[in-house]
């Protein structure tokens, strides 16, 4: 397509896509000698006071540089017309890729790996006071290299301005009522956008299309969708509570923000890392093959095969046989219970963390507290100091996931094999580094704790029953007053922190040198505590070291087997 030069420097190539605003061009820029696009959108003319209704708006939105947001060059007007003069993106449009794509079978990491860009570009939007108000699939475009951006920022604010597009400046069918109603706008209204995205790449239906905006009013009011969970089976129930919010007729009753919509979501998906390489396989997939069929030839590393449902049933087991061994531990040592009572007892506990695992683990460490309040053997101060912790922890950092439960929790079975130096690498791998750092510092109160009840007095190795001697204070009094322990602790939490820091690229290779700068300071940990007790610089050879380097083998295992995933909006 050749036709005269637009703004006499962009020559016309092919129209890549017409819609109710505009139609987009792609470009050839004369001067610079690149591909641009070039969204054209006719405008009605002059207000009273000679400016153009709503491109003050377009403008301001269209200076967002972010690299999810597609970039744009330039923006120019006439009395007649708009353009908008973007970067070129050759790859396909996330409405091509959900057309091509079996309703259910979306990928869930890719899914992912778009949601984390999208949310990312609309977050970014709202902290510079920019609505996007059109966020649906085809604004949402992939690029060759697999990397999603959000095009169209500002835009809906002139289309309003000019009384076009399809209803208000959105699109219907991913409008909420407000923006349909004329009604005062926030960041809300994108957030119901988004997961309008969200519920269609999941389910392959969008439940609130319609000819028109009453009729698409009606069915948001009706809020007769499917849920998620019951519309494909690899989706944990617990989904469905975060759409049934973000997807609310009333604004009140959504999240407040996108990054605590998204903070919601993104554990329920996959691993945005695992997504971004299938998206890149999709983008430059040019035969007849479908989307996910592609990505499934795309080799995947062992434990990212495994089903979300499946996982999120692994987790469920996981978290009630630690909250049953941990409060089971502590109820045994009350005499008026006695054993075979404790563990059935311990089953409540148990069920707690299977249906929600920070109050599963919070229940079985106040069991844990309050039966070495009561055990006369035990110093009172080791049960308050479990209660206390424990409370804060979960009020600071322990409601946020499973795998933050799960973690302090492991410390307990860890201790009885003397491999408890796994545990604040474990948290560093699952978690971003607040909550990494938060659940460490949990693991080693626990661990103290329980090296001061069992009368081990090591935070490598505890037994499993509380220890009724009379010698748990004068072990209490030497941990405390030992330099020894208090190294140990800054240390493992220390190691947590940095194997989260390094975790958080999201890549193996980054994982595997984060662990092992991790067990390099737990080793040194060791050395310096010798150095303390004996005034000579000696490489440790200690249980502690050993049990360090098997610890770093099995992370470096875990590692190669899956790269740890992050939703960077929920820190």
């Amino acid at each position: 397509m050749q036709g005269p030069l637009i703004l006499d420097r962009y020559r016309p190539i092919e129209v890549k896509g017409e819609g109710g605003s505009g139609k987009v061009e792609l470009c050839w820029d004369t001067r610079i000698m690149r591909r641009v696009a070039i969204k054209r959108m006719p405008i009605s003319g002059l207000d009273d006071t000679g400016n153009i209704p709503g491109l003050a708006e377009a403008r301001t939105a269209a200076m967002l540089n972010r690299p999810s947001i597609v970039s744009v060059f330039d923006f120019d007007a006439t009395e007649t017309e708009a353009f908008l003069i973007m970067e070129a993106i050759e790859g396909p449009t996330l409405a091509e890729i959900i057309a091509d794509t079996p309703a259910g079978t979306f990928d869930l990491d890719v899914i992912a790996s778009i949601l984390a860009a999208v949310g990312d570009a609309v977050s970014f939007a709202h902290e510079n006071q920019v609505l996007h108000l059109d966020i649906k699939p085809d604004n949402i475009l992939i690029t060759k290299s697999g990397a999603c951006k959000v095009s169209d920022f500002g835009i809906a604010e002139l289309a309003d301005a000019q009384g076009f597009g399809k209803a208000i400046g959105g699109t219907i069918g991913y409008m909420p009522p407000e923006q349909m109603q004329l009604q005062e706008l926030d960041e809300r209204c994108d957030e119901f956008a988004l997961a309008v995205v969200a519920y269609e790449m999941l389910t392959g239906n969008n439940p609130f299309t319609a000819a028109t905006i009453d009729e698409s009013l009606k069915r948001i009011n009706a809020f007769d969708i499917m849920s998620p969970s019951h519309a494909r089976g690899d989706l944990d129930e617990g989904i469905d509570n975060v759409f049934y919010a973000a997807l609310a007729p009333e604004r009140e009753e959504r999240y407040s923000s996108v990054d605590s919509f998204m903070g919601a979501l993104m554990p329920y998906l996959g691993n945005p890392a695992a997504g971004l390489s299938r998206l890149r396989d999709i983008a430059n997939d040019n035969d007849e093959e479908a989307p996910n069929e592609k990505a499934a030839a795309t080799p995947t590393p062992l434990l990212q095969r495994i089903p979300s449902g499946a996982a999120s049933v692994c987790s469920r087991v996981l978290s009630a046989a630690l909250c049953w061994w941990v409060s089971a531990l502590g109820l045994s040592c009350i005499d008026a219970i006695g054993t075979q009572y404790a563990f059935l007892i311990a089953l409540l506990p148990a069920l707690a963390g299977a249906v929600k695992a920070p109050l599963g683990a919070l229940i079985s460490m106040l069991c844990l507290g309050v039966a070495l309040c009561i055990n006369p053997s035990s110093p009172l101060v080791l049960g308050v100091a479990v209660i206390v912790a424990s409370i804060i922890w979960l009020i600071l950092f322990g409601r946020e996931g499973d795998a933050d439960a799960n973690c302090v929790l492991l410390v307990a079975p860890l201790g009885l094999i003397s491999f408890t130096p796994l545990a604040p690498l474990l948290a560093g791998y699952c978690l971003p580094v607040r909550r990494a750092f938060g659940a460490a510092l949990m693991q080693a109160v626990l661990a103290f704790t329980l090296s001061c009840a069992t009368a081990s007095s090591s935070m490598l190795h505890f037994g499993y029953e509380i220890s009724n001697a009379l010698n748990t204070q004068a072990i209490l009094l030497h941990s405390i007053t030992n330099p020894t322990t208090w190294i140990i602790i800054g240390a493992w939490v220390l190691s947590a922190v940095f194997m989260s820091l390094f975790c958080s690229r999201e890549t193996r290779l980054l994982s595997v040198i984060g662990a092992c700068v991790a067990a390099c300071v737990m080793i040194a940990a060791e050395a310096i505590a010798a150095w303390f007790s004996s005034g000579v610089w000696v490489l440790p050879q200690t249980n502690w070291t050993t049990a360090t380097i098997a610890a770093l083998v099995v992370i470096c295992v875990i590692c190669a087997l899956a790269a740890p995933s992050r939703y960077k909006g929920e820190e």
